[in-house]
């Protein structure tokens, strides 16, 4: 599914967690998958410019590092280049995406920059924001895909992409899906909100909700929190980062955020 995928270490235990999630969907295409392991190593040096004594120390560090954990994944079948980069650490994502042709980011809870704060940090906020591609978002290991949870605003009528990639993930790795919709607790028409979910899920499906797929409300006054009562028992959580329009706004870019700062599973979040 996945022809290129590129994992930002920040050389952190919780980046190199991120290891079974890169096997996993990196094993999902037809031939073997491609994976970049990287390291934003910071500043971009100028052309006349040589690296001080601390950042050599730290780039041997980081190529050290990285080899120790391409070693598994090329264990795996999967091809794995190895890119230690002179550059900021928001950047580095959508650089090597466009050079590389990398259709998924994936990244540890603290982002790229080896910074102790959550994915919902400056450095890491921007690459939910601006990467060109779906970003993954893992805090704990995902080793198995049985159950996604996708959220949706209901009330939308524009292509969702949430649902597309949700729905692609699932077909290729035999995975079921729970499409949910978040309505406000004194919200009147639950039932015409829930067959309007669905009404949108299956057009953007084009055909009825395969077999153990299902559709569903959370009741709650806040989006963010109703997605994340619905999330246990699954074992990732797809959503779009698009804005939306309308009653909840709920797939708003930072409800997206706060998804991701808040969710105890892998959270990817597409474009």
């Amino acid at each position: 599914m996945y022809r290129c995928i590129i994992w930002m270490n920040d050389l952190s235990e919780r980046s190199d967690a991120c290891a079974s999630a890169v096997t996993l969907l990196a094993g999902l295409g037809e031939g073997p998958g491609r994976v970049v392991l990287a390291h934003a190593a910071g500043r971009e040096l100028r052309e006349d410019e040589d690296p001080s004594p601390q950042e050599r120390e730290l780039l041997q560090r980081a190529r050290v590092h990285l080899e120790d954990c391409a070693a598994p994944l090329r264990d795996e079948g999967l091809e794995v280049e190895l890119r230690v980069v002179q550059v900021r650490p928001a950047e580095a994502p959508g650089l090597l995406a466009e050079e590389l042709g990398g259709d998924l980011v994936v990244v540890g809870p603290t982002g790229v920059s080896g910074l102790d704060r959550l994915i919902l940090g400056s450095t890491s906020g921007r690459i939910l924001r601006d990467a060109p591609t779906p970003v993954l978002v893992c805090k704990r290991p995902l080793e198995a895909l049985d159950r996604i949870l996708c959220p949706v605003a209901s009330d939308s009528y524009v292509s969702d992409s949430g649902i597309a990639h949700a729905t692609r993930l699932a077909r290729v790795s035999g995975a079921s899906v729970h499409f949910l919709g978040v309505v406000r607790p004194t919200y009147l028409d639950r039932e015409g909100a829930e067959r309007r979910l669905r009404e949108h899920v299956e057009s953007e499906l084009g055909g009825p909700l395969p077999a153990g797929w299902s559709v569903g409300l959370e009741l709650h006054d806040r989006p963010t929190e109703g997605i994340l009562g619905a999330v246990e028992g699954h074992d990732l959580l797809v959503m779009s980062s698009a804005e939306r329009r309308g009653l909840e706004r709920l797939l708003a870019g930072s409800v997206s955020e706060q998804v991701v700062s808040a969710c105890p599973v892998p959270v990817l979040v597409a474009r």
